[in-house]
């Protein structure tokens, strides 16, 4: 076969082309450092490099988001820090608060750092509302009415630095500053009032009381009990008459004046509203003195109860004098002073939930009077069940025990009253739907009805005693769950001791005051513990992650990596080789006389 000069041609055309991609190739290597650069090439390895290539982006990105959880973190350090330093002044001028009363510049100090609490606590970094939760992009804290209320959320912002690690780079406004009802603004707020000397808008939890000095006794010398016939007391003559004077005490408002002389023998004895017991006694007492309780204390002394908690506020001034025309009775002279309410609050703030048809939580609300007990369980399988029982215990007032037992039922019995009847066993019934309202009920008559119950704004369950002052009143709510409802009330515990010498209002509003600054600079302190351990944690993963990305970067070279040397010298050798092929290439393609003669 005849080789022709179009033969030739086309094969050099070929070698050179051949030559050129051989050139190409090198300088690309040369370049990049890397021998797999398309999905083309060295397949048995390119498994291996894609996966290397996607754990060195993965990397990238932890770097990233590492730097900045570290740069936010160090923004909030600085920013709790300021926190807590305008913290600490608050709470020296709550120390000094008795000077500053009426006090115009103290006033104006006051809503100073009014100002700048609320400024602190809008801060952005980045553009976005650090305090806020993940509601970043509006204040974390407004002003309505007067009040700096909150209004983010409570839930986390949090960063990937790490193969399953995450960190929280942002804060909730209501745990450093505390909730609306307690918290900072509120505390503040309370202040400013005291400083002002406007309505302090806190509920007194004290009443008044007109206590006799010495004991009622009956002839043989024992204390008198509510049943003791007065005929049995210690120096009375039945001709006698008892002169009622002070003021009485109202619901509302002040009471009236009283002056009133009442006949042992017709108002008493012979009576029969009253009777001729000591209790008969007492009622007319508090007939005569308005909203109070009138009874025997443990001691044996005459008491006379204000039933409204409005303490310093109450008109209440029972003084009850014998006048011993022909007796010699004596219980001493009548005292007024203020107790302390004992009251118990849950730690559980319950909540009602409600679900659709399908069983799919619909919504949740603080839990009311109102709302069934089934309603306070999260998941709806796990309500009560008929046959489960809860046990109401603790002690009464005066120390006695209580201790009775509920089942849920479909009817229970009650008597004529509509109070609770005990089975052959001792348990009462409970209704399987049965508010919280029932249950409240319930308490109030597993103690005789000497304390109050009731549920709070925020959904916790309180009790309190009806009588103020020296109290033994504890209560347990246990729910048994025996049949695996989930139904829990949480465990009561004294907020409010009772005490026979309370502060006055504006003193225990200063003592209050300075224990909630205390436990939120507690709160602040350890908040800001936390916010180091983040910072120190963000800087050992940079050191982390870096030799993470050394290592994979050395993987990568192993993998896919060239000898530039190497490179550069086969590079050179391929571009002399492609030179001398031009050469041979040009004279090789000129045509001959045999091409030309064809």
């Amino acid at each position: 076969m005849r080789v022709t000069h179009k033969m030739i041609s086309t094969r050099t055309t070929g070698d050179l082309q051949e030559g050129l991609e051989g050139i190409q190739d090198a300088i690309e290597k040369v370049s990049t450092g890397r021998k797999i650069r398309s999905l083309s090439g060295e397949p048995s390895q390119l498994l291996s490099v894609m996966s290397l290539r996607k754990d060195f982006s993965i990397n990238v990105q932890h770097i990233s988001n590492n730097d900045k959880a570290s740069f936010r973190l160090n923004q909030i350090d600085s920013i709790i820090g300021q926190v807590n330093d305008t913290m600490f002044l608050l709470k020296q001028f709550a120390t000094d608060i008795s000077s500053k009363i009426g006090n115009i510049e103290a006033s104006a100090e006051l809503n100073n750092m009014r100002s700048q609490f609320k400024q602190i606590a809008n801060t952005k970094i980045l553009n976005q509302y650090i305090f806020a939760g993940t509601k970043t992009s509006a204040p974390a804290f407004v002003e309505q009415n007067g009040k700096i209320l909150y209004q983010g959320n409570t839930e986390k912002i949090e960063l990937e630095i790490g193969p399953d690690e995450k960190m929280q780079v942002n804060m909730i406004g209501s745990e450093v500053f505390g909730s609306d009802d307690i918290g900072l603004f509120k505390v503040m707020e309370t202040l400013g009032n005291l400083v002002d000397q406007k309505d302090l808008g806190i509920v007194d939890e004290t009443t008044k009381h007109s206590i006799s000095s010495g004991q009622l006794l009956t002839a043989n010398g024992d204390l008198a009990a509510t049943s003791t016939k007065l005929t049995d007391l210690a120096g009375i003559d039945v001709t006698d008459t008892i002169l009622l004077s002070g003021q009485s005490s109202l619901p509302t408002g002040e009471g009236t004046v009283v002056n009133r002389t009442i006949s042992l023998t017709d108002d008493l004895i012979n009576n029969p509203l009253y009777g001729d017991t000591v209790g008969g006694f007492l009622q007319l007492l508090e007939d005569t003195y308005g909203d109070v309780k009138a009874y025997i204390g443990s001691a044996g002394k005459i008491v006379v109860a204000d039933n409204a908690t409005d303490g310093e506020n109450s008109s209440l001034r029972a003084v009850i004098e014998p006048q011993n025309e022909n007796g010699l009775l004596d219980f001493g002279t009548m005292t007024h002073i203020r107790k302390t309410v004992k009251v118990q609050t849950s730690d559980v703030e319950l909540k009602a939930y409600q679900f659709d048809a399908d069983g799919v939580l619909a919504s949740t609300t603080v839990a009311g009077s109102d709302n069934t007990l089934a309603e306070l369980v999260a998941d709806p399988t796990r309500q009560p069940r008929v046959g489960e029982t809860l046990t109401i215990s603790g002690t009464g007032p005066t120390g006695n025990n209580i201790s009775k037992t509920f089942a849920f039922t479909a009817a229970p019995q009650t008597d004529a009253n509509g109070d609770p009847v005990a089975d052959a066993n001792g348990t009462y019934g409970i209704s399987i739907g049965a508010t919280v309202e029932d249950l409240l009920s319930h308490i109030e008559f597993s103690f005789g009805g000497s304390i109050q119950a009731k549920i709070g704004v925020d959904g916790q369950l309180m009790v309190q005693d009806t009588v103020a002052g020296s109290s033994q009143t504890s209560i347990q709510v246990t729910t048994h769950n025996e049949g695996g409802g989930e139904l829990y009330l949480g465990n009561f515990s004294v907020t409010t001791e009772g005490d026979d010498a309370p502060q006055e209002l504006a003193e225990r509003v200063k003592t209050d005051t300075k224990n909630l600054l205390n436990d939120l600079i507690s709160k602040v302190d350890l908040i800001a513990t936390e916010s180091s351990l983040r910072i120190q944690s963000a800087t050992e993963n940079e050191t982390r992650l870096t030799t993470i990305r050394t290592t994979i970067e050395g993987q990568m070279k192993e993998v896919e990596g060239i000898d530039q040397a190497t490179a550069l010298t086969e590079l050179r050798e391929l571009e002399n080789a492609y030179r001398s092929s031009l050469t041979v290439a040009g004279k090789a393609m000129q045509p001959s006389l045999i091409d030309i003669l064809g």
